[in-house]
C-alpha cells in the first residue's frame, strides 16, 4: 500500500505512550481506522494483495510519507523498503473497539450517516483553521455555535473566552459540477426574489434541475 493511500490518518492517533494500541493505524476489510480516545476516523483503501489486516505503527507511515513510498504491510511486521526500515506489528486484543465504536455508537444514530444523510453544515476547513489562528492565539481548543439553519454563520471563539473575541465562518455546498453549482446560484436568487418580492428569470437546464429539487412544477 502507498503511505499517499493513508492521507493523514495518523495524525488522529494517540501521543500518550501508555495508550500504544492507540497509536497506531489499523487495517481492516478494506479501511483504515484511528482513534485518540477522543476522535476517530476511518477511510477506505484499496489493500495490495500481500497486505494483511492489523495494527500498522504510526512510525511507519511517516517514515514511507518521508519518501513519497509504499508500505508493505506483512504478517509480522510493516516494512518500508525505500528506506529498508522495518517495524514489528503488535496484535492488540482491544483495537477492534474502535471499529465496534464508530460502526455502534456513531453511525447508526438518525441523522449522523454521512453516507444516507446530507452533512447538516459543511465548512472549508482550510478558512476555519485560519481563522482558529486568527482568534485562538495560543489556546488549543475552540467553541463552535451552529445556527439553527445549515445556511446561516457558523460562530466560533477560544474555548471559555468572555471578552469579546468571536469569529465566523459562512457555510459552503461542498464542489460540485459546473451545473450543481449553477443549481444553487439558481436556487439563491430564487430565495432572495421571493424575499423581496421581486420576481427571477431562470431558463433552460436550470427549470428542469429545479422542478427535482422542489418537487413543484415551474412554469416556463
Amino acid at each position: 500500500m502507498h503511505a499517499s493511500d493513508f492521507r493523514k490518518i495518523d495524525l488522529v492517533c494517540a501521543q500518550e505512550e501508555d495508550r500504544p494500541e492507540l497509536q497506531c493505524v489499523y487495517l481492516h476489510d478494506g479501511y483504515l481506522y484511528a482513534a485518540d480516545g477522543f476522535v476517530a476516523a476511518q477511510i477506505p483503501v484499496d489493500p495490495d494483495e500481500v497486505d494483511i489486516d492489523g495494527a500498522i505503527p504510526v512510525q511507519a507511515i511517516r517514515e514511507a510519507r518521508t519518501i513519497g513510498g509504499p508500505l508493505i504491510i506483512g504478517e509480522k511486521q510493516v516494512t518500508v523498503p525505500g528506506l529498508s526500515c522495518h517495524f514489528g506489528r503488535i496484535d492488540y486484543e482491544r483495537w477492534q473497539a474502535i471499529r465496534k465504536d464508530l460502526d455502534a455508537k456513531v453511525f447508526i444514530r438518525p441523522g449522523m450517516q454521512p453516507h444516507t444523510h446530507n452533512p447538516i453544515v459543511t465548512l472549508d476547513i482550510q478558512r476555519l483553521w485560519n481563522l482558529a489562528q486568527a482568534i485562538c492565539d495560543d489556546m488549543p481548543w475552540m467553541e463552535i455555535y451552529l445556527g439553527q439553519s445549515n445556511h446561516g454563520p457558523v460562530l466560533v471563539r477560544p474555548l471559555g473566552c468572555n471578552d469579546g473575541t468571536l469569529g465566523a465562518i459562512m457555510p459552503m455546498c461542498p464542489p460540485m459540477d459546473g451545473k450543481k453549482a449553477d443549481l444553487w446560484h439558481a436556487l439563491g436568487q430564487l430565495k432572495a426574489a421571493i424575499a423581496e418580492g421581486d420576481s427571477v428569470e431562470l431558463r433552460g437546464d436550470l427549470l428542469d434541475e429545479l422542478r427535482k429539487v422542489l418537487c413543484v412544477e415551474v412554469k416556463e
